[in-house]
């Protein structure tokens, strides 16, 4: 499944019986060697990989006015992303980039005359594809979902006082993580294999925090979404923002507050395991 979602929340699937991606191609990368000269050969000192860019077509069927009222709102979205320079975001299945359309063509398509083709290029700055693994902790217990908070919904497994339980990174390096504690609770802890994530603060509740490795920042968030920088309430040292192994790694807390974690997938390219055309 491929759709785009605009920085404005507004989405399209391109996929259905009106609109589908008829060629293009997401599977393709390439690193850059940092290197210095030797007598002979070179010396790798790193690799590094510049912006991404795509160039996608798609087809649209449907009436004429249909077609010309679709393409409008489309090109009106891509052109909000640029405009506002806020990225929009293209899944491939359940990976995601966020990029600008930073060209369009359309005319005829080349299927049949009946038909309106539209071909893009897409603008990645940061050329990674991201999947999500979510895991939703209770005080009671631990689940896994694909969606947002909702207590109950799915199995849990109960706990009481420290809790030792388990997550899974499938990825097959070290993952970025995006952890969120729940309020009410004073100085949480979360264990995560070997590491500790420790924040000297106090949460009432309906107040939350937000730790991002990623972005390697510590944000507390009021109950009326006010943030407030808690970089400096971290337990110090080095490694607070160690990325999560790959492979089981046991979680230890004390079972009082609600968190929520989220693993970063990253890759080149998306997975084409687990990708289904409709």
């Amino acid at each position: 499944m491929i759709r785009y979602i605009n920085s404005e929340g507004k989405e399209y699937k391109f996929y259905d019986a009106r609109v589908r991606a008829t060629s293009g191609n997401f599977h393709k990368h390439a690193w850059t060697p940092e290197t210095s000269k030797r007598k002979i050969g070179e010396t790798v000192q790193g690799f590094e990989k510049d912006a991404a860019e795509y160039e996608i077509t798609f087809t649209v069927r449907g009436a004429l006015e249909d077609r010309k009222t679709f393409l409008d709102e489309m090109q009106d979205a891509f052109e909000t992303d640029v405009l506002l320079e806020r990225p929009g975001r293209i899944y491939f299945g359940d990976y995601y980039i966020d990029g600008f359309v930073t060209s369009s063509e359309t005319k005829t398509s080349d299927i049949a005359v009946y038909y309106s083709q539209n071909k893009v290029k897409l603008y990645c700055p940061r050329p990674i594809w991201t999947k999500e693994n979510p895991y939703t902790f209770h005080s009671y217990g631990v689940s896994s979902s694909d969606n947002k908070r909702y207590p109950g919904r799915y199995p849990h497994r109960y706990a009481n006082g420290m809790n030792n339980t388990y997550i899974q990174n499938h990825h097959f390096t070290d993952a970025n993580f995006t952890l969120v504690i729940y309020g009410p609770v004073v100085n949480p802890q979360v264990i995560i294999g070997d590491k500790s994530y420790l924040v000297n603060i106090v949460l009432e509740q309906g107040e939350r925090l937000e730790i991002d490795s990623r972005t390697r920042t510590v944000t507390k968030i009021s109950k009326n979404g006010e943030q407030v920088n808690a970089f400096h309430n971290r337990e110090k040292g080095k490694k607070f923002f160690k990325k999560i192994p790959p492979g089981r790694q046991k979680v230890v807390w004390s079972g009082k507050f609600d968190w929520d974690l989220v693993i970063y997938e990253e890759r080149s390219e998306p997975r084409w395991s687990g990708w289904k055309q409709r």
